[in-house]
Parts: structure tokens; C-alpha cells; sequence
């Protein structure tokens, strides 16, 4: 799922390379506590955008734009490190 979400922004990440950077960005220093958060409850444990807002005391709204704002960063940190 996030391999087909995410694949608009990303710009023809395949799904090796996006799966690999993923899970590194995930762990990695650069993305907040609060990212990390969001992307493992909607991705690892496939929360809806309701049932993170709930649990993180955030309106969908919100959620849905971190979510976009997650991914963008994803994506620009990944272009940099291609080269």
C-alpha cells in the first residue's frame, strides 16, 4: 500500500528501492517523532487516517497533510541520496 500511495510523489521510486528507503527513513534521525509515529500506525499497522487521529488527539485533516508532508520529505531525501 504505501509503495502505490506514495508512488505519485515519488517520482518512479521502484518498489525495491522505495521498500529499502523506507524502512531506513523510517529509522533514520531525519524524520520526528511524531512522523515516525504517523508512518508506522498507517503503514505498519494499517490505521486509518481516523484511528491515528484519535489516537494522536489530531483532526483527519491534519493527519492527511502530515501524511503528504511525510511523504514529500520522504521523496526529497531520497532524490538526494540517489546521486
Amino acid at each position: 500500500p504505501l509503495v502505490e500511495t506514495c508512488n505519485v510523489l515519488t517520482f518512479n521510486f521502484t518498489e525495491k528501492d522505495f521498500l529499502n528507503f523506507n524502512m531506513n527513513a523510517i529509522d533514520s534521525a531525519f524524520l520526528t517523532n511524531e512522523e515516525k509515529t504517523i508512518m508506522i500506525m498507517k503503514y505498519s499497522n494499517d490505521f486509518s487516517n481516523k484511528e491515528i487521529s484519535e489516537a494522536l488527539n489530531l483532526s483527519e485533516g491534519t493527519i492527511r497533510t502530515k501524511l503528504y508532508r511525510i511523504k514529500r520529505k520522504m521523496r526529497e531525501k531520497y532524490e538526494d541520496n540517489r546521486y
